[in-house]
């Protein structure tokens, strides 16, 4: 959605800090917070229409994911949360010839197209912009709002299926036999 309409991007436990209405300027073509971890934040930002930052993460959590192995066995952080938004920004630099291990500091960054990421605080103070984990105690909040934690689900393929589950052998499947779907993966 954030790719194709543009928008803000907010995990359901993070809130706002000394963001406001203000923060984000008519100059500002995405905006992100620095993670603890000294990267663009994956839990929340903001970006204009059709930013390559935002393409070239989903396809790399695509690719990554259509060729595991196993699609029980997901580090999240590392596939599709804050390793995809890592990549994505490696190589939005990489496109205008800028290498970059994707740790950065506050500043405005040119990539891909001559397109622009705004990033800002620091990885000392994560929360600084927003709160990262505004809500507090989630996991049994979860289960009252009838929904399950990604994590509570790891493995659960596997035990369900009596074996490994290859993404892009289920999405093939799914594609040939009109009975195959997500539910009753053969």
């Amino acid at each position: 959605m954030i790719w194709e309409y543009g928008g803000i991007y907010s995990d359901m436990d993070s809130s706002p800090n000394t963001f406001n209405v203000d923060s984000i300027t008519n100059e500002d073509d995405a905006f992100f917070p620095l993670e603890k971890l000294g990267i663009p934040a994956q839990y929340w930002f903001a970006a204009s229409p059709r930013h390559p930052v935002m393409y070239l993460s989903a396809k790399h959590s695509l690719q990554t994911m259509a060729f595991r192995t196993d699609i029980s066995d997901n580090n999240a952080a590392k596939t599709t949360g804050p390793g995809a938004f890592k990549t994505g920004f490696i190589l939005f630099q990489q496109f205008k010839g800028i290498d970059t291990t994707g740790y950065v500091d506050e500043g405005i960054y040119t990539g891909a197209h001559d397109r622009t990421v705004r990033v800002v605080g620091s990885k000392s103070n994560e929360n600084e912009w927003i709160i990262r984990e505004g809500v507090k105690g989630k996991g049994g909040n979860y289960e009252a709002m009838g929904m399950t934690r990604f994590h509570d689900t790891k493995g659960k393929y596997k035990q369900l299926h009596n074996g490994i589950v290859s993404c892009i052998d289920q999405r093939y499947k799914m594609h040939v036999e009109l009975s195959a779907d997500w539910v009753n993966i053969v």
